[in-house]
Parts: structure tokens; C-alpha cells; sequence
């Protein structure tokens, strides 16, 4: 009964969270897929910051009841939906209605049938291992299993500053500065399963596939892809490899950090094309979760916001626009240095040259980005045919900019990453294969989207709504 309350609870924060910011979801299966599929992610990612929030005010101390904290949050939002909703909707605007032909039944069986049987297999994998990614040993994991088995959330820190503070004071960690949010999560999952069961906290991983694919199929519908491109697309996104073994190995934060990524964009381009102030709302807060799960979450947001500003300024000179994508983002760097936020200085020791002196190969560096990406059982086709359809459909993505938008922000997240390779420290990653594909998947989701998308007509309908089954 515990954990179905508990689940109940994350359902509830999520849903109402949703519900507060973007109000109700489009009267359509696919607006109602999209709300599923988003209550999960924001249910999880609220129970995080709520389990963090005592430690934020000194509080160590954790009861033996935390799993329930959320219900708390979860009601308030519900009591505030309405006014909320209300202040930051407005009417949508009204789209030009397609009638798409619907999909094949046995291609929605089809489609349906293969993903469950991944999803059965991905379950069975999570629930039989232990906690298996390195960065879950080494930081998120090693954290969260520290607080739930002592009762307390006493700080980590480096070996030196242990060494001089009174014992019991502190713990050490090789990770003591990387986000805690996932940690925090993890926190809440042992309490909700009576005690640091690895098992029951892994599926937090299944489960967050299972709405990414939701949120997203749900989301191409509402902005007016076909039923067949939308089943289509869904497939494609469960089935790439490394998506599956994030699912069914937990521990790293990569999944996570993707999922929040397509779906900030995805509601943004809900408020490009609709006209929906709330889902411009839901996508900032996603934004804001981005740093909080992963410092490469940071370079993300920065992009999002940048995106923001240029489309919000659009009435006005290309001067204006880009004084201001330049003032928002300098901004956010100067908030961050006086703040001390560690990703600064992670940025800072990428650049600085390794202290061994060891080189990194350009050539070794093209090559094991180029084997990631196209060579390995990563990503079956999907960095082929990326640039295929975007060349195929690129009048079409010429004569919607938004979506231009968010193929120049997945073009240049793609460039960043080479230059981070071929430029800094990080290079030495690359060629030993430890992060190309890593980061390569935080754009995964969304690069899915915008070949989903770019099959629209090149005024996109939005809010058709999927046939019922």
C-alpha cells in the first residue's frame, strides 16, 4: 500500500505541476499521451527538489516518512492550477485543420508489440542488476545510498576539507561537487521502497523511457504530425540501442538530461506554433531542471534560452535580437561566477592543457567520433538519416523557422561537441570512447523530433487530434 501512495503521490505532483503551468492538456488522444507522459517526468523531478529542500535549509535530519513529503507540493498545485493555468494561458492559436488518413491498425499493433516486448526486457533487466553505471558509484548513487541507509543528508566533500573538519561532520567523494538532484530522486525511491533496494530504484530508469516515448509521440501529434509519423518516430526513438542500455543499466544521468532537453523544446515550439504562454512556462522550468541533473545541462539551457530571446524579439532588428542572445547569455555566466557554480569550473579545467602533457590525435579523435556515430551498434541509422531528411524537407524548415530552430540548435549542439573534442581535454575521452556517445545521446530525442516534424507541411497543422482506437 506504501508504494502504490507513494506513486499515487508522484503522479498527483506531476500532473498537477503540468497542470499549473500549461494548463489542461488539448482534448485529443495525443495531448493526453503528452500530459502522461510529462506528469512522470515532472513527478520525479519534483519529488527530487522536494526531498532536497531541507538540506537547502539546513535540516540533516531525514524522517522515516520523506516518501510522503510530495503530497504536500502535489495538493498545493492542484489548489493553484486554476489561477495559474488562467494567468499564463491565452488563447492558442487557431491552427489550419488536416485531416491526416490514420494509421494502419496493424502498424500501431506492430509498433506497440515491439516496444513492449523492449520495455518487458528492459524492466527485467533493471530489476535483476545492481546499480550498474560507473557515475552511479561514483556520485549520484554513492550519495543517495550514504543518506538513506544513515538517516541524514550530511554534506560530501573533498579529502582535504574532510580531513579538517570533526568527524562525522562529513563524507568524502571523488564527486563531491557534480548536481544532486538525481541523488535526491534516488532518496526518495529508497524510502518509498522501505530501504536502499536497488531493484525498486532502478526502475525509476525504465520509467523514464516509457515517457520520453510518450511525451514525445503525444507532443508530434498535438503539433500536427501524421499518426504514421508519429508511430513511426516513436519506434525509431525506443529502439536506438544506447537509449536501451541507459534504460536497463541505471546509474547515469544521460537519459535523464536528454528526456528534459526534447521535451523544453518540445513545449516551446508548443508556444511558437500555438500560441500557449503556459507551455513557454513548462519549457523554462524544464530549462531551469537542466543544470540541476548534469553540468552539461547548463550549455543546453544556455541554448534554449538563446532560442527564447531571438523568437520572443522577433518583431524587432536582428541587432536588438542579437544583443540580446548575447546579454542574456553573458548574464547567466556573470550569475553563475558570483554564485561559485561548479560548471564554470569544470569548463575552465577542460581548456586548461593536461597537467601529463598527454596530446590528444585530431585524427584519433575524427575517427572514434565518426565510429560512434556511424560505425557501432549505437544508433542503428539515425546520424545517417538526419542529414537526409534535413536536406529532403529543407524548403519545408525554411518556410517554418521554428522548427529551423531547432535544427540549427541540434547542427550546432552536434558542432560543440566535435569542438569540445577536438579542443579541450575532453578529447582524450573521445578517443578512448568514455563520452562521445554519452553526449551524443542528449540530442538523440530531439534530433527524432525534428525528422518527425519536418514531415509536416510547411505551415505545420497543430492540434489534429489521433483517431480514436
Amino acid at each position: 500500500m506504501t508504494v502504490l501512495a507513494g506513486l499515487l503521490v508522484l503522479v498527483l505532483l506531476g500532473a498537477g505541476l503540468q497542470r499549473c503551468l500549461a494548463g489542461r492538456p488539448t482534448a485529443s488522444a495525443g495531448g493526453w499521451l503528452a500530459f502522461a507522459g510529462y506528469a512522470v517526468v515532472l513527478g520525479l523531478v519534483g519529488v527530487g527538489f522536494v526531498m532536497r529542500l531541507p538540506s537547502m535549509l539546513g535540516i540533516e535530519a531525514l524522517p522515516a516518512w520523506r516518501w510522503a513529503w510530495p503530497a504536500l507540493p502535489a495538493v498545493l498545485a492542484w489548489l493553484l492550477a486554476r489561477p495559474v493555468a488562467r494567468l499564463l494561458g491565452g488563447a492558442p492559436a487557431a491552427p489550419v485543420a488536416v485531416a491526416w488518413p490514420p494509421a494502419s491498425p496493424w502498424l500501431v499493433l506492430a509498433v506497440l508489440s515491439l516496444l513492449a516486448l523492449r520495455l518487458a526486457w528492459i524492466i527485467d533487466e533493471a530489476w535483476l542488476r545492481p546499480l550498474f553505471g560507473w557515475d552511479a558509484w561514483l556520485a549520484w548513487s554513492a550519495k543517495a545510498k550514504a543518506w538513506s541507509l544513515a538517516g541524514e543528508a550530511v554534506e560530501f566533500a573533498p579529502a582535504q576539507v574532510w580531513l579538517e573538519q570533526p568527524p562525522g561532520s562529513a563524507r568524502i567523494s571523488l564527486a563531491h561537487h557534480y548536481p544532486e538532484l538525481l541523488s535526491w530522486i534516488e532518496v526518495w525511491l529508497a524510502s518509498l521502497a522501505g530501504g536502499w533496494r536497488e531493484s525498486a530504484i532502478n526502475l525509476a530508469w525504465p520509467a523514464l523511457w516509457l515517457a520520453m516515448l510518450a511525451g514525445c509521440a503525444g507532443q508530434w501529434r498535438v503539433l500536427g504530425a501524421s499518426p504514421t509519423a508519429a508511430a513511426l518516430g516513436a519506434y525509431g526513438l525506443g529502439s536506438l540501442p544506447l537509449l536501451t542500455v541507459h534504460a536497463a543499466l541505471p546509474g547515469y544521468a544521460d537519459m535523464w538530461l536528454a528526456t528534459c532537453l526534447a521535451f523544453a523544446l518540445l513545449s516551446w515550439l508548443r508556444w511558437i506554433e500555438r500560441g500557449e504562454r503556459g507551455h513557454l512556462a513548462l519549457a523554462l522550468v524544464l530549462v531551469a531542471v537542466l543544470p540541476a541533473l548534469k553540468f552539461e545541462g547548463m550549455v543546453w539551457a544556455l541554448g534554449i534560452v538563446a532560442l527564447v530571446l531571438w523568437f520572443a524579439l522577433a518583431p524587432h532588428r536582428t541587432g536588438l535580437r542579437v544583443l540580446a542572445v548575447a546579454g542574456g547569455a553573458a548574464a547567466v555566466v556573470l550569475l553563475s561566477w558570483l554564485l561559485g557554480l561548479q560548471w564554470l569550473e569544470t569548463v575552465r579545467h577542460l581548456m586548461t592543457p593536461a597537467p601529463d602533457g598527454a596530446g590528444r590525435s585530431v585524427g584519433g579523435v575524427l575517427l572514434a567520433t565518426a565510429a560512434g556515430l556511424f560505425a557501432q551498434g549505437n544508433w542503428h541509422l539515425l546520424w545517417y538519416l538526419l542529414p537526409l531528411v534535413l536536406a529532403w524537407r529543407w524548403r519545408r524548415l525554411s518556410a517554418n523557422p521554428a522548427l529551423a530552430g531547432v535544427a540549427l540548435f541540434v547542427l550546432a549542439g552536434m558542432g560543440l561537441i566535435l569542438g569540445l573534442f577536438l579542443f579541450t581535454q575532453a578529447g582524450r575521452w573521445a578517443e578512448s570512447y568514455t563520452v562521445v556517445n554519452r553526449l551524443v545521446m542528449h540530442l538523440a530525442p530531439t534530433a527524432v523530433t525534428l525528422m518527425v516534424l519536418a514531415t509536416r507541411p510547411p505551415r505545420a497543422p497543430a492540434g489534429t487530434a489521433m483517431p480514436a482506437a
